[in-house]
Parts: C-alpha cells; structure tokens; sequence
C-alpha cells in the first residue's frame, strides 16, 4: 500500500486512519503526484519513508495517460 501527504501537510479523508501494511509513505506536493504517476516526474528529492519500490508496482498498474481521452463527452442538442 501506498499512502502520501500533498500540499502542506494535508492527505486526503482515507489516509487519516491507521494503516497497516504500508509499504511506502511520500510527502509531496499534487502537482509532483500527478508528475509520478503520468512518468513526467521521479521521486528524487521528494520525501519518503519505506520501500521506494512500492512506487514502481504502483505505477506500473497503471496505464500510459491519454491526453486525448474524452472524460466527458457532451450530448448533442436535441438528444
């Protein structure tokens, strides 16, 4: 598991609770979070306690991003 702090000093509402079992904790801020996990960025510099590889089996979970990728299509009018 993989928890982190962003802004300052701010995790979001599930990483309040105790965690058991986590392999990694980074302290960074979103800006840098969004960098790492995109590949834009490497956690040198940043924070972190625990197994640096934990980033790595993360990040490869996920897929390559694709900027292109519609989110949100919006129906046409009339529909």
């Amino acid at each position: 598991m993989v928890q982190w702090e962003h802004g300052e000093g701010r995790r979001n509402r599930a990483c309040r609770r105790l965690l058991l079992g986590v392999d990694l904790t980074l302290t960074l801020t979103t800006e840098r979070l969004r960098g790492l996990l995109t590949g834009r960025a490497t956690a040198d510099g940043i924070g972190h306690e625990g197994d640096l590889n934990a980033l790595s089996r993360l990040t490869a979970l996920l897929d390559a991003p694709a900027p292109a990728f519609p989110i949100v299509t919006p129906w046409g009018c009339g529909r």
